[in-house]
């Protein structure tokens, strides 16, 4: 196909680029750009035009609490979520705290009286219980034991703690580490009465907080915490990714041999049947394992920031 900026004087990528330039950076009126270059407003406003479809010049609607609006439809429409949220921010070690301000947002702006809200792990978590003010009276369910070896942070049950003070509801805590030591551990656990009461109530939650992890080191608290017989176990096995302990593989589905019987969770079927699933993640490393877990149907709503929106949209 013959580039029609080759064949036209008009519309040489020089010309466009100066065009451009004055409209959008020096705020120079149509009338005047058309003067300065001998060529009609009609003309500038083509040159314009060009310029975008040659994306010598992007341009992006951003809301004024940080989303990106263009790039968030662009991520809903491409993993086929209910709704996305992309968050920019030009100091990557703000990202954490943005992505968890937005959750509590939604959350403030979502939430009904009397819906149940599942509860993970995640340090955008954690950020989100700080920025979150009020929600309505509603009930709040640990979703999994703690998986966070950082004692600056804290612990999955405070998270709970905190979201029930912050709408007045009840809490269902599940005081215990996430991935136990054998299988007998973990049935004595499942039968403690705060354990049980809590896991009793996975199949009531209306809306989950819910992070995703990238089955690499750096990426995920739960890697972390695992051997290394079973990380490159389940490397083997093609896990690309974990939530609340769960593994699963490039096309979502769920790998419990590794150490399934040792987790203290939801497992991802039940997880999945939960209404509203949003997830926080963030970092291009985590585009594999988020993809995954939206096309398995693990996550319908996300906040990501601007590089895992990129590498998804990439992929």
């Amino acid at each position: 196909m013959t580039d029609i900026a080759a064949t036209d004087p008009l519309l040489s990528k020089e010309l466009i680029t100066r065009v451009a330039h004055a409209y959008y950076l020096k705020d120079e009126s149509k009338v005047d750009i058309a003067k300065q270059h001998g060529i009609s407003r009609f003309q500038v406003a083509r040159l314009l035009q060009r310029a975008r479809e040659l994306e010598i010049v992007k341009i992006e609607v951003r809301s004024l609490d940080g989303v990106n609006l263009g790039l968030s439809e662009r991520l809903r429409a491409k993993l086929g979520l209910t709704a996305a949220w992309v968050v920019d921010s030009s100091d990557p070690a703000d990202v954490v705290d943005i992505i968890g301000a937005t959750m509590a947002r939604i959350l403030e702006e979502t939430v009904h009286p009397g819906d149940v809200i599942g509860m993970s792990w995640s340090r955008a978590l954690v950020a989100m219980t700080r920025h979150l003010e009020r929600l309505p009276k509603c009930v709040t369910v640990q979703l999994a034991g703690h998986a966070g070896n950082s004692a600056d942070l804290p612990d999955s049950s405070e998270l709970v703690r905190r979201i029930a003070r912050a709408s007045g509801g009840a809490a269902y805590a599940i005081p215990s580490p996430l991935l136990v030591t054998d299988e007998g551990a973990l049935r004595s656990l499942l039968g403690q009465p705060m354990i049980s009461a809590a896991t009793a109530m996975f199949d009531a939650i209306d809306v989950a907080a819910i992070s995703i992890g990238a089955w690499r080191p750096d990426e995920s608290a739960v890697y972390a915490a695992a051997s290394e017989r079973d990380r490159a176990r389940a490397s083997e096995l093609g896990v690309v990714g974990e939530m609340n302990g769960r593994l699963f593989d490039a096309d979502g589905v769920p790998e419990d041999s590794v150490i399934g019987n040792r987790v203290v969770g939801i497992p991802l079927d039940q997880l999945a049947r939960i209404p509203r699933l949003i997830a926080g993640s963030f970092g291009a490393a985590r585009a594999e394992a988020t993809i995954a877990a939206t096309r398995a149907g693990y996550v319908n709503e996300l906040i990501a920031d601007r590089r895992l929106a990129e590498a998804i949209l990439s992929a």
